[in-house]
């Protein structure tokens, strides 16, 4: 549209004169003009034609060459060798259907509407608003009826093209937003990609289930091995492992609560390992330390008296404090 009002505007106004003179001289000589023969009227309009062909080519290689233009913008040229390979979807009514009737099909189909209407009423609010112009010049000088006729094609033409303009931006908008949307996943495709990513949820599950048993399994090994348990009674239950040949603090090599708590307690009764009921202890030993760690500075000095409470004591197992702090 902007190819052709430039047409209209620059390049065809100057080429349009010559070609009004001929027909001019024509038709004022058409008495001289000889028609006697299919060879005469031939030779007629092939001089009418190869004029008319001069006149025009310009202006049609401009809108050819602005119409390349706007494809090559919006798509440029690729080999696409799947387009020509034999689509028998293509033939199908079915699929047919489907492209003319599904969800595409149906916005296309609104926009190609809203093109249409919108071109009708634009062309009849504006043949609207130039109809008195028309009638007044065609009744008072014809002879400027031409150079009226080409001004409101091309102010035509130039809000026609406006208008496209603003209804290409909106498609621009639509087309985007319809392709971020097919772009997205969806529930079923993000926990696929999920489970190929990070691992499948149940086995992953079983694994860290598998793993805190074994865990479970060293720990109540290791508790045969402890010093003595910080117990809370039931509730907590800490085994320690001081040999200054190993380590200079205390480890932590164990460590349970409730159930866990129970068994360690029982294993550690059953190698004759002390057990200190110490409420306090046990429940800041347990939150505060990991397994196979040592325990922090803080609780030196009263995991420090409970060990010479029990050399003094000649290691006599399950004994009761209340270990001040």
């Amino acid at each position: 549209m902007v190819g052709m009002a430039l047409v209209g505007w620059l390049v065809l106004p100057p080429r349009l004169s010559p070609l009004r003179d001929y027909l001019m001289l024509v038709l004022e000589n058409a008495g001289d003009i000889s028609l006697d023969s299919g060879n005469d009227v031939s030779l007629l309009l092939g001089d009418l034609f190869w004029r008319a062909l001069q006149i025009a080519a310009p202006p049609l290689c401009v809108i050819g060459s602005a119409g390349i233009v706007a494809a090559v913008v919006q798509n440029p040229p690729r080999l696409v060798v799947k387009r020509i390979h034999p689509d028998w979807s293509r033939i199908s009514l079915q699929a047919g259907w489907s492209r003319l009737f599904g969800a595409t099909g149906r916005t296309e189909l609104v926009k190609q509407l809203m093109k249409v209407v919108g071109l009708g009423i634009l062309t009849a609010v504006f043949l609207a608003g130039a109809r008195s112009a028309i009638c007044t010049t065609w009744l008072n000088d014809p002879d400027a009826l031409p150079t009226l006729i080409e001004g409101l094609a091309v102010r035509y033409l130039m809000v026609i093209a406006s208008a496209f303009a603003v209804l290409a931006g909106l498609d621009l908008i639509w087309t985007r937003h319809n392709w971020l949307r097919k772009l997205r996943m969806s529930l079923h495709e993000v926990k696929r990609e999920l489970r190929e990513s990070v691992g499948n949820p149940q086995i992953k599950a079983r694994m860290i289930r598998i793993a805190r048993g074994r865990n479970r399994g060293r720990m109540l090994t290791n508790v045969a091995r402890a010093t003595l348990v910080v117990a809370n009674p039931t509730h907590f239950s800490v085994a320690l492992r001081y040999v200054q040949a190993e380590s200079g603090v205390p480890l932590v090599i164990a460590k349970g609560q409730d159930l866990m708590a129970v068994r360690i307690r029982a294993i550690a009764e059953a190698n004759n390992i002390p057990v200190i009921e110490d409420v306090a202890l046990a429940r800041s030993l347990y939150r505060s330390t990991d397994v196979d760690a040592p325990i922090p500075t803080d609780f030196y000095r009263a995991v420090a008296e409970i060990l010479v409470y029990l050399r003094k004591a000649g290691g006599t197992p399950t004994r009761r404090t209340n270990g001040a702090r």
